[in-house]
């Protein structure tokens, strides 16, 4: 996760579990994560969508996540809206290959 963050160069990475609780009338999971470097997170972890309820930074940043609903979607929320088309990431890689600013790999030297 460190690396999908981009906070490779903070060393590795490290979690423990730190205990549990309640946020939000849910039960949690806490967890710590530290680097090498001295940085650290906790999380809190909802158990039963084990998805993450708080964050807190080692700057005391914290991000909450509330009025959570667990109801079914309607298909309709995923169409794509009208004047915009699906994304097709192999066709941008095929349009910036032809891009001065696309550099092949050298030819190898005999």
């Amino acid at each position: 996760m460190a690396r999908v963050a981009g906070i490779v160069d903070e060393g590795e990475w490290r979690c423990e579990r730190a205990g549990e609780g309640v946020i939000g009338g849910r039960r949690v999971e806490t967890y710590r994560a530290m680097s090498d470097s001295g940085r650290h997170f906790v999380g809190w972890i909802d158990r039963e969508r084990r998805f993450a309820l708080r964050i807190k930074t080692d700057d005391g940043t914290t991000a909450t996540v509330e009025n959570i609903r667990d109801e079914p979607q309607t298909a309709a929320l995923f169409d794509i809206p009208p004047g915009f088309r699906k994304f097709d990431p192999e066709a941008l890689i095929r349009q910036i290959k032809r891009s001065d600013v696309w550099v092949s790999e050298p030819a190898p030297q005999r």
